[in-house]
């Protein structure tokens, strides 16, 4: 429901902020909804809390095979978009496996919990890649990831 009309505007949200501002805005609405969730006490609220998702999956639809696509050297592309889309599958399953022995021990709501910190703690990783790759491995970010880009003018 959310996520094709976000898909359709994603030509204009690259246009206000830049591919890394986006990137990092899928942690915060995984965090959100992970924390939202462990509050969640009626239907009609897990429902309006699932819709936190549609956003998240739009942006990493379009902006996470681009962004992919930049980083990776030429002759490593395929390999680097074969685990950019195998990476969450494998994170499902080993979650899911995991997240079995969590609600045993210590709840669904604290499950959410325990999700929204492990989101957390990845989004925090991620935004201190950044830095790390530009200044300890002094490798720049490639064009259009660190800031807006006028996509008119923007050769691929």
């Amino acid at each position: 429901m959310i996520e094709i009309p976000m898909l359709f505007f994603m030509a204009k949200m690259k246009k206000w902020f830049s591919m890394r501002a986006l990137l990092l805005s899928i942690g915060l609405f995984y965090f959100a909804q992970q924390m939202l969730y462990s509050t969640a006490n009626s239907l009609i609220a897990l429902i309006a809390i699932s819709l936190i998702q549609g956003p998240s999956i739009a942006i990493y639809l379009d902006c996470g095979a681009e962004y992919i696509y930049r980083l990776a050297p030429d002759e490593l592309k395929a390999t680097a978009h074969m685990l950019g889309t195998s990476m969450p599958s494998l994170a499902g399953i080993i979650g899911s496996f995991i997240g079995g022995y969590i609600i045993s021990a210590l709840g669904i709501r604290q499950y959410y919990v325990v999700s929204g910190l492990i989101v957390l703690c990845s989004f925090i990783l991620f935004l201190l890649s950044f830095p790390f790759g530009e200044k300890l491995l002094k490798k720049p970010l490639p064009q259009g990831i660190a800031k807006r880009v006028n996509r008119e003018n923007c050769q691929q």
